[in-house]
């Protein structure tokens, strides 16, 4: 096991967390295009859990996921670097981006996990949370401002939110996580450890997609 004070973990947290910030960029600007609400949230979270399991996994320590967070969210916020860009379609991922960190993070420390793997019934605890943290932020924030979101919709739309997309998150969690545990089988050398060169470049190819695709 690796501690959060060793060169090797942060390598991970920034190879898996440039791996979450392409996802977002790339994955997330196609699931956007989409006609279907929600869609986004639904596949870009099982996503990314599944790259702070498997950074925790390498790393021997829940705290690996809470790290990834501050990454992906840091490649999501260079998109306030584009001209024009608007600051509540980059501050609301970003915010929950973190949150999902947290919910995860958290889950991976209370709830020690077989084989390092979430199931459908800790996804859904980490869907419940992030979603409910989320909730909570936007319920803060438009009592200060005004803001677009799920609050539109009145409780019908919390309610979906919460309840039908974190159900459809964590079948999601659960599908992807065996599927990792089979291909971890098949390949194992799939769970070779990241090095800084790989790590770095993924980051660099990440924020680049940020700029292409905002």
């Amino acid at each position: 096991m690796v501690t959060m004070r060793d060169w090797t973990c942060w390598t991970i947290v920034l190879f898996w967390g440039a791996i979450w910030g392409l996802a977002e960029a790339t994955v997330g600007f196609v699931l956007h295009l989409a006609p279907m609400p929600g869609l986004a949230g639904a596949v870009l979270f099982p996503a990314g859990a599944w790259c702070m399991v498997r950074a925790a996994r390498s790393a021997g320590t829940p705290a690996a996921a809470l790290a990834l967070g501050p990454v992906a969210a840091t490649l999501k916020l260079l998109d306030l670097a584009i001209p024009g860009a608007d600051l509540f379609a980059v501050v609301n991922p970003t915010a929950a981006i973190l949150l999902q960190s947290l919910a995860v993070g958290a889950v991976l420390r209370l709830w020690p996990v077989a084989e390092g793997r979430l199931g459908s019934l800790t996804g859904l605890a980490a869907a419940l949370g992030w979603r409910a943290g989320y909730a909570l932020l936007l319920a803060a924030a438009a009592s200060l401002a005004p803001l677009r979101g799920i609050l539109d919709h009145g409780a019908a739309g919390v309610s979906r939110f919460l309840l039908l997309e974190g159900v459809v998150n964590a079948l999601l969690i659960g599908l992807v996580m065996e599927l990792d545990r089979r291909l971890a089988f098949r390949w194992p050398r799939l769970g070779a450890a990241a090095h800084p060169i790989s790590a770095g470049a993924l980051a660099a190819l990440a924020a680049a997609a940020g700029f292409v695709l905002p």
